[in-house]
């Protein structure tokens, strides 16, 4: 618990927003927002921010696919950044970089919002990779207002990270879910909306002079441990399906040894794991191609 609670409780101001959509072409939900917020500014606009909206990979959204060539958020290391990789996707990184960051300069937005969907079970998902005073009030102040959000924090390097919420100073990404790729749904498109307006709003009042931060609450943090795969035949080919105890119960417990795959031929395949884990990312459609069938998690109670 000490990694996520001692940290420097300084109060930085937050004064530019980079919004991002349609990182991945058939995530519609963030696309569109970023459509309509990009036609109408007024609508993100507050006192004393600097909001900038952008899509992410426009002739992924075009096609109203995922990309094209290579996934968008996974080049943004710093040998894609530094030239390495010559598909429309490494390309569009470049060029993102420039416009919102450079990541790492002094231009860089204070804060970088990812908007995503999810085929997972996993209703709004707050993702942050920093773990600073201002990320910690934000994301709790973002759970108390919807309050079946989940947070999932997922440490990584800023400077080396593949994600494009990096650009940023700070990084969040919202996970809406669970979402058919390539499709709309009206429920999470106007939760994810109005929980964007939440951040916009607890950013313009964090810069306020004389501005009161809540009194701490008890929140559940996900933290990643790591990603598994299928189980696979000798020809690399996936042989087991996630097991229907598991499939679509993305934050649940999941105890040692308990059913975790379930094979082709009706056999189950424990979790070999030795303490309970809590998945997310179950059964993600998008991730099949990356070997990934869900992401481990321990569960953390913190006061932020």
């Amino acid at each position: 618990m000490s990694a996520l609670t001692n940290e420097s409780e300084e109060h930085l101001p937050v004064r530019t927003v980079a919004i991002v959509g349609g990182t991945h072409g058939n995530e519609r939900s963030g696309a569109e927002l970023v459509r309509l917020w990009t036609e109408r500014p007024e609508l993100v606009r507050r006192p004393g921010l600097e909001v900038s909206c952008f899509m992410g990979n426009p002739a992924a959204v075009e096609a109203n696919r995922r990309y094209l060539e290579r996934d968008l958020n996974r080049c943004f290391s710093p040998d894609v950044l530094a030239g390495k990789g010559d598909s429309l996707e490494e390309r569009r990184a470049r060029e993102l970089n420039e416009l919102i960051g450079p990541r790492g300069s002094d231009k860089a937005p204070d804060l970088c919002l990812d908007l995503h969907n999810t085929s997972s079970n996993m209703g709004l998902t707050v993702i942050f990779n920093y773990l600073d005073h201002f990320t910690r009030k934000l994301v709790a102040h973002l759970a108390a207002n919807e309050p079946k959000a989940r947070l999932y924090y997922q440490p990584v390097d800023n400077s080396t990270s593949e994600f494009l919420p990096s650009l940023g100073k700070h990084d969040l990404t919202i996970e809406a879910g669970p979402q058919h790729h390539g499709t709309l749904c009206a429920d999470l498109h106007v939760r994810m909306e109005a929980m964007v307006h939440e951040m916009l709003d607890f950013c313009a009042a964090w810069n306020r002079p004389g501005f009161v931060e809540p009194p701490k609450r008890e929140l559940e943090i996900f933290t990643d441990l790591k990603n598994i795969d299928y189980p696979r035949d000798e020809n690399g080919r996936v042989s087991a399906m996630i097991h229907p105890g598991v499939d679509g119960m993305d934050y649940c417990e999941l105890p040692a040894g308990a059913p975790l795959f379930l094979t082709f031929d009706g056999k189950i395949v424990w979790n070999p794991e030795t303490e309970s884990v809590w998945p997310l990312f179950v059964n993600e459609q998008a991730y099949y191609e990356k070997g990934v069938a869900m992401t481990l998690t321990k569960k953390s109670i913190v006061e932020w």
